[in-house]
């Protein structure tokens, strides 16, 4: 018993103390991790949108300065955190659409839809019921090829 109540007193005096409230905070948007197997650093944009009747309707885009050669792991993640991209995602329920897709612009030669990795549909996400993705529902992975661009999102809803 005395053990015990020593125990409960440590662990609630160090976790006090350390500032960890075992609270992990939720981060609400979209964040990119970019794989760039091409030869060329690219400023894109990155445009979001839904599909009516087979075509794209864009509502939304935002810069990605340098896209470097090599991966998100090397050069780190865009809009990571509180800096997460928030579109609005009820422009695209408006469409209507119940699924948000990319397009990527690397160059205004080079404007491709991103494509589900490893598959010939093109990426699509499940919108949430209201508000943004959340967390990991929010995370994007990108390849850049010199043949294709590919995407899969880390969890999908």
């Amino acid at each position: 018993m005395k053990k015990t109540l020593t125990l409960i007193i440590t662990t609630f005096i160090f976790t006090s103390c350390s500032g960890w409230t075992g609270i992990t905070p939720t981060f609400k948007g979209f964040e990119f991790g970019f794989w760039n197997y091409t030869n060329e650093v690219y400023d894109a944009e990155l445009v979001i949108g839904g599909f009516n009747n087979g075509k794209f309707i864009p509502t939304d885009s935002i810069m990605i300065d340098q896209i470097k050669i090599g991966g998100a792991v090397l050069h780190g993640y865009h809009f990571s955190g509180e800096n997460r991209w928030q579109p609005n995602l009820d422009k695209i329920r408006n469409i209507p659409s119940e699924r948000c897709y990319f397009k990527l612009k690397l160059t205004p030669q080079r404007q491709e839809m991103i494509i589900r990795s490893g598959q010939t549909d093109i990426l699509g996400l499940k919108l949430p019921s209201r508000g943004h993705f959340k967390d990991l529902h929010g995370l994007l992975l990108i390849s850049i090829r010199d043949t294709k661009i590919e995407g899969k999102d880390s969890q999908e809803l």
